[in-house]
């Protein structure tokens, strides 16, 4: 039977049998606010290895039972520098020239000595009194040489060693020792320099250095890169506290789409179940509803995208500490190498107690001279203090006269 427009609009008052099929499109779904701001990795700095710079090696024996008195006088002779060969050449020439003046003669020379030898025991402090005035005249000899004179004075000083004589000391003294026909040594000199001369022969311990290798160097150190602890904690925790927060809304937002689109699908199948019209030329609310759906869907889903990224783009705790620890480099640091052979010598019988060969890698002249002379101050200090063990204690109740 056919109804008339007027008798379905009569109709459509009371029961909307003739109204056009609605499409309702679903509410939107409300998701959690997603971060704004990724946490900030920590930088890691930058660490040189030390192991490759410093470095020390010692070859060193002693005499067995060796000590010196403690009240000794010390006399630190003038540094020498192994292959200088002008100055030895030079020191050669003076022992020689103060030889033919005392007598010592030449073995393989049949010409008679002029007088006696020089007494063993003073030969040595001689060569140093000649060393002492050469560098003297030089300018002062090397700037390590010189380091090594100082710190070791300074160094005996502050474990109580008053009476020494240094290179300078030495140098200083102008008196002539000379030998008569009859055996009968004597200095002259002006008073001032006579007054210099009983020290020197009341030397206890002579300390010689020699300078085998002085001078800088250029030392190839591993750079390193690490995380402070407390930023790499203070890190984990903002981005674990990030990271949950995407994944809570890449979840949310996946979740919503699905049930989202579900719900557009049942409204859709009602729609055309009630006649709706879709896909026609002219668009309808169909039409409409299904693409805002679209829409709609895609907007989650993108939502979810996003989050997935955003997570995935920051870094994590563990792989900043791979990369900082996988990071290395080369670069080259200034050392200074300083090679040196300490002899410590019985000045009354030219006995030797200790002889060490030290060498060692600091970054710094400085620190290389510290180190080689706190290691002769502690030799110099075992034998002094084996010197007070071997002095005998007084008997109880002895008293001097």
């Amino acid at each position: 039977m056919k109804v008339s427009k007027a008798a379905c609009v009569i109709l459509a008052l009371f029961a909307g049998a003739c109204a056009a099929p609605r499409f309702s499109v679903p509410e939107t779904p409300a998701l959690e606010a997603a971060p704004t701001v990724a946490p900030t990795p920590p930088e890691a700095k930058p660490v040189l290895s030390e192991a490759s710079l410093d470095a020390q090696e010692e070859d060193a024996a002693g005499a067995q039972g060796a000590r010196v008195a403690p009240e000794g006088r010390i006399a630190i002779l003038p540094i020498r520098r192994a292959g200088s060969g002008g100055t030895d050449t030079m020191v050669s020439g003076a022992m020689g020239l103060l030889g033919s003046l005392l007598g010592t003669g030449d073995e393989k020379s049949a010409a008679p000595s002029p007088g006696p030898a020089l007494p063993p025991d003073s030969t040595m402090l001689v060569e140093g009194l000649v060393r002492a005035g050469l560098s003297r005249l030089d300018g002062g000899g090397d700037s390590v040489g010189r380091a090594i004179e100082d710190r070791l004075m300074r160094a005996l000083l502050k474990d109580g060693v008053t009476k020494f004589l240094g290179p300078d000391e030495l140098g200083a003294i102008a008196a002539r020792k000379v030998a008569a026909r009859d055996g009968q040594v004597t200095w002259q000199g002006s008073l001032d320099q006579l007054a210099r001369v009983e020290p020197v022969t009341d030397a206890e311990l002579l300390v010689v250095v020699r300078v085998d290798h002085g001078g800088p160097s250029a030392v190839e150190r591993e750079k390193r890169w690490q995380i402070e602890p407390a930023a790499l904690a203070a890190y984990r925790k903002a981005h674990q506290a990030y990271v949950d927060a995407l994944t809570r809304r890449e979840r949310d937002a996946r979740a919503a789409a699905a049930a989202f689109g579900e719900r557009c699908q049942e409204e859709r199948r009602r729609y055309a179940a009630d006649g709706g019209e879709l896909g026609g030329q002219e668009a309808t609310d169909g039409d409409r509803g299904v693409a805002e759906c679209a829409a709609t869907v895609a907007r989650l889903e993108g939502a979810a995208s996003e989050a997935a990224t955003a997570r995935d783009a920051a870094p994590s705790p563990d792989a900043l500490v791979r990369d900082a620890e996988a990071r290395r480099e080369k670069t080259p640091v200034a050392a200074y190498d300083l090679a040196t052979q300490i002899r410590l010598i019985s000045a009354k019988d030219l006995r030797l107690l200790w002889l060490g060969e030290l060498r060692v890698r600091k970054a710094t002249q400085a620190e290389a001279v510290e180190h080689v002379t706190t290691r002769v101050a502690e030799e110099v200090r075992r034998l002094r203090t084996a010197g007070v063990a071997a002095v005998p204690a007084a008997p109880p109740g002895w008293k001097p006269r």
